[in-house]
């Protein structure tokens, strides 16, 4: 089987994929087919109809990190009985936060654009170029399917333990006696940031996004974004 951790920039994706990887045991990409420059365990897109065909009829796990928002790559992997895709989601003023900081962490935006100038700026990466990928993204996953499991980084935060229930009911696993409490204890956000001590890991403080947003922010991300619908949930 393949796991896909299949989460929306800047959702929390990460996260997700390391309690994946507590939960499964198991295995990631081969070398012959990870996604190259791609820091997790992940599969070049082009190369994903031949990563199915031969991973996917596997006894073992295998997991995989992606951020698809293509209908026609949600096709592919929904179509494919063999293969288990995890959706994450979050609120998304904290998205383009997220964003924001992520961009000057990696070089791709100057520290002295303000978290303002960078939400309105029309040169890329900004916040409403931020916003159209987070559109993409619940556009192309808002129809539900049975091997489709979505949570979201809010669902996470505010009852762990009780979502990574949910996922190992989902994926049809009994597992030890004390054995999610363990994972939940070691992947609660503060302890997973303290165990890593990387600087990709921020507050993972939900709302600090809509403080940082004025009102003509945010009722710009009411028209350009589709609302997460608790249908997703169920």
């Amino acid at each position: 089987m393949i796991v896909f951790v299949n989460g929306g920039f800047k959702t929390g994706s990460t996260w997700l994929f390391t309690c994946v990887r507590f939960l499964t045991g198991g295995q990631p990409v081969p070398d012959h087919f990870q996604r190259e420059g791609w820091g997790n365990s992940g599969v070049a897109e082009d190369r994903l109809p031949e990563f199915l065909a031969e991973l996917g009829p596997a006894d073992e796990i295998t997991y995989a990190k992606s951020h698809i928002d293509d209908p026609v790559l949600r096709e592919l992997l929904t179509g494919d009985v063999n293969t288990r895709t995890l959706l994450m989601h979050r609120n998304a003023p904290d998205i383009v936060l997220s964003a924001y900081h992520h961009r000057i962490r990696h070089g791709e935006l100057d520290p002295s654009v303000s978290f303002e100038e960078f939400f309105w700026r029309d040169d890329q990466p900004s916040g409403r170029s931020t916003l159209r990928g987070i559109a993409s993204y619940r556009e192309a996953w808002a129809e539900p399917h049975d091997r489709v499991w979505a949570t979201s980084f809010e669902r996470f935060s505010e009852d762990h333990l009780g979502e990574l229930e949910r996922l190992r009911a989902f994926f049809g696993f009994t597992v030890k006696p004390g054995a999610l409490d363990w994972i939940a204890e070691r992947t609660e956000f503060g302890n997973w940031k303290a165990q890593t001590g990387s600087d990709h890991l921020r507050t993972g403080r939900v709302g600090e996004g809509a403080e940082r947003c004025d009102e003509d922010m945010l009722q710009l991300i009411d028209e350009s974004v589709p609302p997460i619908d608790d249908a997703w949930f169920a």
